[in-house]
């Protein structure tokens, strides 16, 4: 019976890596205006996170008009610490074509035990709705990990 259970264990493991290596957090920005806030995915590695590997926004407010996009450039977690910056969206993607008039500037830093992430966002460049030049400035965010 043992055999069995460690096979079909063994099986779902590897049929669904990533799954179980990946985590998920949510949160708001502070304060939070507009229902805005954040998804950001990380890869584990050793029960440790390892990559950002997705981080959206949505309803930010830039200026007069608010942007929601999708940073696609994996962001290595060093010493519990992550940054990044360029461009959202994805070359070759139809859903999220990269903007090449936002650019975005990611900071975070993993607390309580990898269970949440505190940082900051900033936006800058032309957005849908008439906001040429427009900064966010540096917005604060706090996520949660699901799960």
């Amino acid at each position: 019976m043992k055999r069995w259970i460690f096979a079909a264990v063994l099986v779902i493991g590897l049929a669904f890596p990533g799954a179980a290596l990946a985590n998920r957090y949510l949160g708001p920005f502070v304060p939070e205006q507009n229902n805005d806030g954040v998804e950001i995915n990380v890869k584990q590695l050793n029960c440790a996170p390892h990559n950002v590997t997705h981080f959206s926004w949505h309803n930010v407010p830039v200026g007069t008009c608010s942007d929601s996009e999708i940073f696609f450039k994996k962001m290595r977690v060093r010493h519990h610490k992550f940054h990044g910056s360029g461009h959202p969206g994805e070359a070759g993607s139809h859903q999220s074509p990269p903007n090449p008039n936002v650019t975005v500037t990611i900071h975070g830093k993993f607390r309580h035990h990898n269970k949440k992430i505190r940082g900051t966002l900033r936006l800058k460049g032309n957005f849908q709705g008439g906001c040429i030049g427009a900064d966010s400035g540096p917005l604060t965010y706090h996520a949660r990990r699901l799960g």
